[in-house]
């Protein structure tokens, strides 16, 4: 029951960071894609919109067809599409990743507590709840830290993207790239 816990609530706190960690990081993206200011826009507002619109659906989907399986797919699609978030070679392929990761996180996250509930009786239930709780609250902190570790790092710039569509290396992109230039 406790590991099943930190399976779930390890696919939580990476729902949570994966909506936090990218308002540090955009800039930085923005500028290597030349996306425009509509656009940054769109790439923060589109995870949150599309997770938000479908909170309802991904909850009644997974008492339908079940929690677990249900949950299971929120991840591994999720997971995809974090990925191919990362191989972004223009604007419209990050927006539409985004977007994506956000029906997929709609997929998962309503399905936590029920889960809780179910799995956990009722003496055990406020711990789970609490560690939930906790596991929330750390994901909110984390995500902006790795968002400014990336940038720090330059590893948006020097991603993996750049070795496998080498679109943003003709370009010079990333951060160093940007601050040697000027220097």
């Amino acid at each position: 029951m406790w590991v099943g816990l930190a399976v779930v609530l390890t696919a939580e706190f990476m729902d949570l960071v994966d909506a936090t960690i990218v308002t540090v990081a955009l800039p930085s993206m923005a500028a290597d894609l030349g996306m425009t200011s509509a656009q940054v826009q769109w790439t923060l507002a589109g995870y949150t919109l599309a997770m938000g619109a479908g909170l309802i659906t991904g909850g009644r989907v997974g008492d339908l067809y079940g929690r677990r399986r249900v949950f299971l797919a929120g991840v591994g699609a999720g997971t995809l599409f974090a990925a191919l978030t990362a191989l972004a070679p223009n604007p419209g392929w990050l927006m539409v990743m985004r977007i994506l990761t956000g029906v997929a996180a709609a997929f998962t996250v309503p399905l936590v507590i029920g889960m809780i509930r179910a799995n956990f009786p009722d003496r055990y239930r406020p711990a789970a709840l609490g560690v939930y709780g906790a596991t929330l609250g750390l994901a909110a902190v984390v995500g902006p830290i790795l968002g400014g570790a990336l940038v720090d790092g330059d590893l948006w710039g020097a991603g993996l993207a750049r070795g496998v569509l080498g679109e943003r290396a003709d370009r010079g992109g990333g951060a160093a790239g940007r601050m040697a230039d000027a220097g």
